[in-house]
């Protein structure tokens, strides 16, 4: 699973398409460094095409607007900037969440399907990380 450290500033943007076989799920993870077991940000990608924000350790669940169809590729975005995320689906914004438990230093992974025969795939991953003054 490849991540990507992102750097104390925020904002980050993470771009990319996807595209959902019948039945398949993924998700896009954001990890906090202190604890690199449990996800501070869980955006999934269920079987039947919706989108869901799961907030860190609180694990309140936010439902996004649009659905993704199976065998068509969507553009997703991700913006992260303090302590607000939002989505967009295809151009659209999907969901916003303003207290989202972002940490400061942070791992980002791709998921796909883990069961057989699902399949979820990726492409023309985008990440934008601002410059770090040192």
């Amino acid at each position: 699973m490849p991540r990507h450290v992102v750097p104390d500033l925020l904002p980050v943007r993470v771009r990319l398409q996807a595209q959902r076989g019948p039945g398949s799920t993924a998700a896009l993870l954001i990890y906090g460094q202190a604890d690199p077991a449990a996800p501070a940000l869980h955006i999934a990608f269920t079987a039947d095409g919706q989108v869901e924000l799961i907030n860190g350790s609180r694990g309140r669940k936010v439902p996004a607007a649009g659905i993704l169809q199976p065998d068509v590729w969507h553009n997703l975005e991700v913006d992260l900037a303090g302590k607000r995320m939002r989505i967009t689906i295809g151009g659209k914004e999907a969901a916003v969440l303003t207290d989202a438990e972002i940490p400061e230093r942070c791992f980002i992974a791709l998921q796909g399907p883990g069961a057989s025969g699902q399949r979820f795939r990726f492409r023309n991953l985008d990440l934008y990380l601002p410059a770090v003054n040192k």
